[in-house]
């Protein structure tokens, strides 16, 4: 019997039967003659209208999404209407059908690019860096380019990205002026986190994976002497120790260094979720840790006295850091060359070192050791007992007030537009 007087449940089955398949044009073809029989068929009125679409036939796209939108209000629907209102210039429809998406839909990730993207066309920046934010915070993927996405999606991305790129360029270029020629290091770090600048790296060991200050002098090692504060440090070595071993008296006061979530890791797996490396914090993401201001008083009362860097979530750090014996920390590289780590030897038996860059020490108790770790370093322990060490961060001693200061705002505007794509920004 002729395709047109089949009874249109057949010709739905065979339309998905092929869609199914992956046979896209027997699937039209089927979805055509469903639409034939029943002109109101939401499934066909919307797998064509998907076809129209990729084809570039927007203007159809519209149409059939339109007609299928009178039978059944979809956000799925809406967010395609969006994007073809997008495509035909018409941004005020692109933005309605896009919001009446998000109203059904609230964690649809492309509705919120195609509503940034159409906030940002009708002058509102701050309103589409928003959008935006909570595009990427649902789809981490849109935060890297995709060469296999198809191609409206990777350019809404492509847009995405690059008005939160804005915001943190306007914000570093803002502190560059008001900090002018006294922090021009500075402004070159943040122009080659940014990716404006190429960093111009001077030893093959050192890479750091967030901030490079340029200019710096690339040293692996500092002295004890370079700091006016080391011997007050090492001088509360007996009252540091002694709240690390009750914090080691107390069952379950140490967690693992590496997260769980590491296992697989190529570098961090086998550390991944092992007590093998485990520490207690005091300083974590720039702030005191409730429990251990009741457990640790004195050791945070001199880290308080230090004058610690102050960059928003990123420093400073402080906590103790136990390694078992046998315990390897492979060879990484840290974050940033503009501060550096301190570590206070607490308990140190034989067989235990620390490489940074090309050279290997020793702890010695009560003796600082200072290193930047932004050189590739590894650790281990050889002996038979644990090693302990208080970790914390130091400034370089080679910057200048107005670079600490220029740096800790650069910082945190880093953190402000991170928080833009966090998970909360799309609650």
């Amino acid at each position: 019997m002729p395709e047109t007087h089949r009874r249109p449940t057949n010709l739905l089955a065979d339309a998905r039967l092929a869609a199914r398949h992956g046979d896209v044009v027997a699937a039209e073809r089927a979805f055509s003659a469903v639409l034939d029989a029943d002109p109101d068929d939401v499934e066909a009125l919307s797998f064509l209208g998907l076809r129209a679409f990729e084809r570039g036939d927007h203007a159809r796209s519209r149409a059939l999404i339109e007609r299928a939108l009178t039978q059944r209000r979809d956000p799925l629907l809406l967010r395609n209407l969006a994007l073809a209102c997008l495509e035909l210039g018409d941004v005020p429809a692109a933005r309605t059908a896009a919001e009446a998406a998000l109203a059904g839909d609230p964690r649809h990730a492309l509705a919120h690019l195609v509503r940034g993207r159409a906030l940002e066309l009708g002058g509102d920046a701050a309103g589409a860096v928003r959008a935006y934010g909570r595009a990427l915070a649902l789809e981490p993927a849109y935060a890297s380019p995709r060469p296999a996405a198809p191609a409206v999606i990777e350019s809404l991305a492509d847009s995405a990205r690059n008005a939160l790129h804005r915001v943190l360029q306007d914000a570093h270029r803002a502190i560059a002026e008001r900090h002018g020629p006294a922090a021009a290091r500075v402004a070159r770090a943040m122009r080659i986190h940014d990716r404006l600048e190429q960093a111009p790296w001077s030893d093959p060991l050192q890479r750091p994976d967030f901030v490079f200050v340029p200019e710096l002098p690339a040293r692996p090692w500092f002295e004890r002497r370079e700091f006016e504060w080391s011997k007050r440090v090492e001088a509360a070595t007996d009252s540091v120790a002694a709240e690390l071993a009750a914090v080691l008296e107390a069952p379950g006061s140490l967690d693992p260094y590496v997260a769980a979530r590491l296992r697989g890791h190529a570098t961090w797996g086998e550390l991944a979720g092992n007590a093998t490396w485990s520490s207690y914090h005091l300083l974590r993401a720039g702030a005191v840790v409730p429990e251990a201001a009741v457990r640790c008083p004195n050791t945070l009362a001199l880290l308080e006295s230090l004058p610690l860097p102050r960059c928003g979530t990123h420093a400073p750090e402080a906590f103790f850091s136990v390694l078992r014996p046998g315990a390897h920390i492979p060879p990484h590289t840290g974050l940033s060359n503009f501060k550096l780590t301190v570590h206070l030897p607490l308990i140190v038996p034989t067989g235990c070192s620390i490489r940074v860059g090309a050279e290997t020490r020793a702890w010695t108790r009560g003796e600082l050791l200072m290193f930047d770790d932004s050189f590739e370093h590894e650790a281990w322990n050889r002996g038979r007992s644990a090693r302990a060490v208080l970790i914390f961060d130091a400034w370089r001693p080679d910057l200048s007030a107005a670079e600490k200061q220029a740096l800790s705002e650069s910082i945190i505007a880093i953190d402000a537009a991170n928080a833009l794509r966090a998970p909360e920004a799309a609650a």
